[in-house]
Order: C-alpha cells, then structure tokens, then sequence
C-alpha cells in the first residue's frame, strides 16, 4: 500500500512540475512577444549574391537600402562577403538598393514584406556606364540609329 502510495504521489508531482513548466513558456500563438498587439510589423530579411560582369571584381561590396516611403527615411547599410553574397534584415517597404565598390555598383528599386525571406539576384556593372545611360538625353545620337550599308 504504501509503494502504491509514493507512485500515486510522485505521478502528481511530476504532473505538477511539468504543469509549472509549460506555463512558464511563452504562448506560440502571440506572434512572437506580442509584436501585433504593439502594432509594429515583422522585419523582413533580404539574402542575396552579386554577379560581376566584366571590370568589377571580386572583393566586399557596401549594400545599402534607402527607404522610399515619405513617412520613414528607413536606411540599412551591410557588406557583401568576398564572394559576392549578402544578407540583410529591414522593416518592411520600398527601397532602393546601392551597392557599390569602386568604380562598379547597381541601382534597383524593391519592395520587401514583412516576415518574409526575399532573394534576388544583382548583376553589377561599372558605374560610368550607369550614370551616362541615367544621364542621356531622351534620344540616341544619329551614328546609333543610321544602320551601315552592307
């Protein structure tokens, strides 16, 4: 009787303890600490790898995202690693990206989503190229539109 007694209250012990337990952990339906009922919205990340085109080396890119919502100037800067890939975590919104070393770099509007993983994928060119083609007037010079005689 008194083998089955301990058994009985060691069972509700263990009970107990593990009742403890579960109540200490956060509940997972509350979204992570309660981010929802403070009405602020998840970070997005952004993972991505530059492909160089020829003239721009390999080597540490400077990323950086510039906010282009009116109500935020969000603005987040990271580094490429040496083979050309980077991740970086921001609120959610539109952003231009720069990215830039040296006489290379790219410019790309994106719109990242809260909670969410986005990839992409940035080819990078020299940057006297990029600024002639923003900086062009809105028609090609003659010599381009006259096609050669053959």
């Amino acid at each position: 009787m008194a083998s089955r007694l301990r058994k009985h209250t060691t069972g509700i012990t263990v009970f107990l303890g593990l009742t403890a337990f579960s109540c200490s952990l956060p509940f997972f339906g509350k979204n992570e600490g309660g981010h929802a009922e403070r009405g602020s919205s998840l970070p997005a990340r952004l993972t991505g790898v530059l492909e160089l085109n020829p003239g721009c080396g390999v080597g540490y890119y400077q990323i950086r995202l510039v906010g282009l919502n009116d109500e935020s100037q969000n603005q987040v800067e990271s580094q490429s690693d040496q083979n050309g890939r980077f991740s970086i975590v921001a609120p959610s919104g539109s952003y231009q990206i720069h990215v830039a070393k040296g006489e290379c770099g790219v410019k790309q509007t994106i719109h990242l989503e809260g909670n969410t993983e986005h990839m992409i994928s940035l080819p990078v060119a020299g940057t006297q190229a990029l600024e002639k083609a923003e900086n062009s007037p809105g028609r090609l010079p003659a010599s381009v539109l006259i096609e050669p005689k053959r």
